[in-house]
């Protein structure tokens, strides 16, 4: 049954399009669908909740926005993953919408990759905070707080805030984020039980990463590093690219390593999803 088409909405070049979709826990009671997609237009990513009826799966009424705050410029890391906590909070992924080509901290934007006027976005982000950088916009002040490169949550009925998150309170934009410094989350998972979640990470020149927030209520919220670190050690590229949102966070040490990474080599063997297993004979 065809609930909705979003394809006139969607920049679906290479590998954006509508890539989170999520339940409510409560269905049918709460008769609702989540989506998280790339859009086209700016700003460039969008989460949006659908009304279903359960008698006949036809979509009600229009499409409810809940946000659209942050930018696609290059035509992948945008958008990621959508799934609930065990407490009904929406839990969602963005990517840091830089070069997966070419070092990137901003010097070449506004890019729109596929040529089309209606996609990508100009980000507008200060030289040096822009690109991969987008991923510790925290650790900059001057500019707004963007999503990129973070792990956002929020109220599945309004898409604030939740009043719990351990960010509220400030002045600056980021009552959202619960953690920061990623460069494609492309999926992550959460345990029902314990409400921790573990992140895959796709990564650039050779480590893959899954990330793990044991509490995402704890603060200090977690900075898992990119650009400035991939995998365990420096990210050599950026590192040494005289960067000084870069210099600042390795001279400090506070970067989170990484719960479990695993190489590339060059194969293609991006981490593209994860599950909780709850016990018994494995496999």
């Amino acid at each position: 049954t065809l609930v909705k088409d979003f394809e006139s909405q969607l920049w679906s070049y290479h590998d954006h399009g509508l890539l989170g979709l999520a339940v409510d826990p409560q269905f049918p009671t709460r008769p609702y669908v989540y989506v998280l997609y790339a859009k086209r237009g700016n700003p460039g990513g969008r989460l949006s909740r659908i009304e279903i009826n359960p008698a006949n799966n036809q979509m009600v009424g229009n499409e409810l926005v809940l946000l659209e705050a942050w930018c696609l410029v290059y035509p992948s890391h945008g958008v990621g993953d959508l799934q609930f906590g065990p407490d009904g909070s929406l839990y969602v992924t963005v990517g840091d919408a830089a070069s997966f080509n070419n070092l990137d901290w901003g010097q070449d934007e506004p890019y729109n990759a596929d040529g089309d006027p209606s996609g990508g976005c100009t980000c507008n982000d200060p030289f040096e905070e822009g690109g991969a950088l987008r991923s510790q916009d925290l650790r900059t002040s001057g500019d707004p707080v963007g999503y990129n490169g973070a792990m956002i949550r929020v109220n599945p009925d309004t898409g604030a805030a939740m009043p719990n998150n351990p960010l509220i309170g400030g002045n600056t934009g980021d009552d959202r984020i619960i953690a920061y410094a990623l460069r494609n989350p492309f999926r992550f998972t959460v345990d029902q039980t314990t409400g921790s979640i573990f992140i895959c990470d796709v990564g650039w020149n050779q480590w893959e990463e899954i990330n793990y927030i044991a509490d995402p209520l704890a603060t200090p919220i977690k900075n898992f590093g990119w650009p400035c670190y991939e995998g365990v050690g420096l990210m050599d590229s950026y590192y040494w690219s005289g960067l000084p949102i870069c210099d600042a966070l390795v001279a400090e040490g506070t970067a989170t390593a990484p719960f479990y990474t695993f190489p590339h080599n060059n194969a293609g063997a991006s981490v593209t999803g994860a599950t909780i297993y709850e016990g018994g004979n494995y496999p």
